[in-house]
């Protein structure tokens, strides 16, 4: 099984690196372990007391162990679902759906989307500020000439769809703003098309405050995540120390 490292630096730990952490295999390997632990306790109670079982007149003695300890193994699932529940909670569903550009240009949507997911995001933004970094996201799109300021009395945000554009009109900090997508240029002919960088660049702007909220639960995932597998560690060495032991044992004893 292959571990990837999480580096708190940078982007590093937004959310649409943890995507990889909760995929079905590695969620089955800690979900089993949580739910047989208790079995394993069970049977592993009495393990210093010593069982007979005979067959006719033949005889052996044995005894319920395990090379590690179950304890730790359960203490490092539960970190990881804790960290599993936290980010089905709070993850973002664009980036769920989106957890890159291609995933997004595969959905085949059509270039006056953006408008509504960044209509979307303005909305999630002004209910929940401690979330998403509304005064950012302005200024990045003002700043690349996407977004405009407005005279128009914006009191709630809203798309108005035209014949060629689909335009998002919204206020923030007591000033209005609007956001034509898709963005026309002029080829080299000197016919009007369609700017994909300009989409690009709008839903990655999107992606981007997507990505980054919450950054407080973001980072307890982080550290679940970091001792779940330290736990796993610990229980490899365990299975190595007493692998070692019994060889030494049988061989070189």
């Amino acid at each position: 099984m292959q571990i990837k490292s999480l580096s708190v630096d940078g982007l590093k730990y937004h959310w649409q690196w943890y995507k990889h952490f909760f995929s079905l295999n590695y969620l089955r390997y800690f979900g089993t372990w949580f739910a047989i632990s208790p079995i394993v306790a069970n049977l592993t109670e009495n393990s210093s007391r010593v069982n007979k079982i005979c067959v006719g007149s033949v005889c052996a003695e044995y005894s319920v162990s395990l090379p590690f300890s179950w304890w730790l193994l359960w203490l490092g699932s539960l970190f990881f679902i804790v960290a599993f529940a936290l980010y089905q909670i709070f993850c973002p569903k664009f980036i769920k759906d989106y957890s890159s550009f291609s995933d997004y240009e595969r959905s085949r949507h059509s270039p006056r989307w953006a408008a509504w997911e960044a209509y979307y995001l303005v909305n999630d933004a002004q209910k929940s500020l401690a979330a998403y970094d509304l005064d950012k996201f302005v200024t990045r799109l003002t700043t690349k000439k996407y977004a405009q300021e407005i005279g128009e009395k914006i009191d709630e945000s809203r798309v108005d769809v035209t014949t060629e554009q689909s335009v998002l009109k919204f206020s923030h900090a007591g000033k209005s703003y609007e956001l034509a997508m898709p963005k026309m240029r002029s080829n080299n002919s000197g016919t009007p098309e369609i700017d994909d960088v300009a989409t690009y660049e709008v839903v990655w702007e999107v992606f981007g405050r997507r990505a980054s909220s919450y950054p407080c639960i973001r980072k307890t995932i982080y550290w679940l995540i970091n001792l779940a597998w330290t736990t796993v560690i610990v229980v490899i060495l365990q299975n190595i120390a007493s692998t070692a032991s019994l060889l030494y044992k049988q061989f070189l004893a």
